[in-house]
């Protein structure tokens, strides 16, 4: 049952829901019940925890999945799947989601270019993050820095990709809603380059962050890309840094 604690447990549901898949912040949790088999993430720089006859924590930006038990933490995001995972594919198409590599006044047929379907995004709060360490790179200053976190869905069928990229001005994470897929690293913008592989199945997340920040401040990232092993739905989160007012 959830806490009765004045300001707790304050849910919103994200724009991406809709049904065959919902989801929703949980802002200051506390003692929140998870009914269903769901995948909940902790996007924030403190853990979380799970009531379970042996309680156990959730790492920051972690995720998981989870069935009849409570959750508490200072901001989670949970999502469900509804009906046959199978018709997902269809189901994006009809709730016109853009077609990321479909640009108005493209030529061609759709099946002449990769598919990418995209959500609309979410702002669902913000944190506080620990670059140093985060980053793993003890010469960044110490003193935390404030994110606004963002998210939204991605669908991409079978044996597609998201393209070889190497530019976010944004720490992100993925994490696996259905399907299988990978998280790849290249030494250059061509797929025979690859020398990292990192597996994705329902209810992972990567767990580290792919870039590192230089001198001035920006983040630098490896050539990268999303692959599809089957149809695949994931939720991007974005950590995009905010300036320092302190002064």
């Amino acid at each position: 049952m959830a806490s009765e604690r004045p300001g707790a447990n304050i849910t919103r549901r994200l724009s991406c829901s809709n049904d065959f898949v919902t989801a929703w912040t949980i802002s200051k949790a506390r003692d929140y019940a998870i009914d269903h088999r769901a995948i909940v993430i902790n996007p924030s720089a403190r853990m979380a925890w799970v009531d379970a006859p042996v309680p156990g924590p959730l790492p920051p930006r972690a995720s998981t999945i989870l069935d009849h038990v409570a959750v508490s933490g200072d901001l989670l995001i949970v999502i469900e799947i509804h009906g046959d995972r199978d018709v997902v594919g269809r189901r994006v198409r009809e709730l016109g989601w853009l077609d990321y590599f479909a640009p108005e006044g493209r030529g061609g047929e759709p099946g002449d270019w990769p598919q990418l379907f995209r959500s609309a995004q979410d702002r669902v709060g913000q944190v506080s993050l620990d670059l140093a360490t985060l980053l793993s790179q003890p010469e960044l200053a110490n003193e935390p820095v404030t994110a606004d976190v963002r998210v939204n869905l991605w669908y991409s069928p079978a044996g597609t990709d998201c393209g070889i990229h190497n530019q976010h001005d944004f720490i992100e994470a993925h994490t696996q809603v259905a399907g299988e897929g990978r998280m790849q690293k290249f030494r250059a913008a061509q797929p025979v380059t690859l020398y990292e592989d990192q597996l994705m199945r329902p209810g992972t997340t990567n767990p580290t962050p792919f870039c590192r920040r230089s001198a001035d401040g920006s983040l630098i990232y490896p050539w990268h890309q999303y692959h599809a092993d089957t149809d695949c739905l994931w939720l991007a989160i974005e950590y995009h840094l905010l300036p320092d007012r302190s002064g």
